[in-house]
C-alpha cells in the first residue's frame, strides 16, 4: 500500500491498513509513530524510494539496535527496505536492506 510521496515532511503509516507499505521521499522526512497498531503486534515492512537526496528521522516508538537509527542510502533512484516486529507498542527493527536494486 502506498503511503504517497513526501518532500521534507512527515510520513504517517497506518499499520493496520498497510502491513507492507512503500513511500517515495525527497528531502528531510520523518516516519511518524505508526497509527492503529494492533495490541498483538506483528511484522511490518516499509520500502522507501528516494526521489531526491534525502534523510530520514523516526518517531519515538521505533526502536533500533544499540539505540541508533539505521543509516539510509538517501540518494535519488535508490531504495531501502526496513522490517519491524511490533509488540503492540513499539516497532523493533529486525531487518534492513540498503540500496536494493
Amino acid at each position: 500500500v502506498s503511503l504517497g510521496s513526501a518532500t521534507s515532511s512527515t510520513v504517517t503509516w497506518n499499520v493496520t491498513a498497510a502491513k507492507v507499505a512503500y513511500v517515495s521521499v525527497s528531502g528531510s522526512c520523518t516516519i511518524a509513530n505508526p497509527t492503529n497498531v494492533p495490541s498483538n503486534g506483528g511484522f511490518y515492512s516499509l520500502k522507501v524510494s528516494y526521489t531526491g537526496n534525502s534523510t530520514l528521522a523516526w518517531g519515538t516508538s521505533y526502536k533500533f539496535p544499540s539505540g541508533t537509527a539505521p543509516s539510509v542510502t538517501g540518494t535519488s533512484g535508490t531504495v531501502d527496505i526496513f522490517t519491524f516486529r511490533c509488540d503492540g507498542t513499539n516497532m523493533f527493527l529486525v531487518g534492513q536492506s540498503n540500496d536494493v536494486r
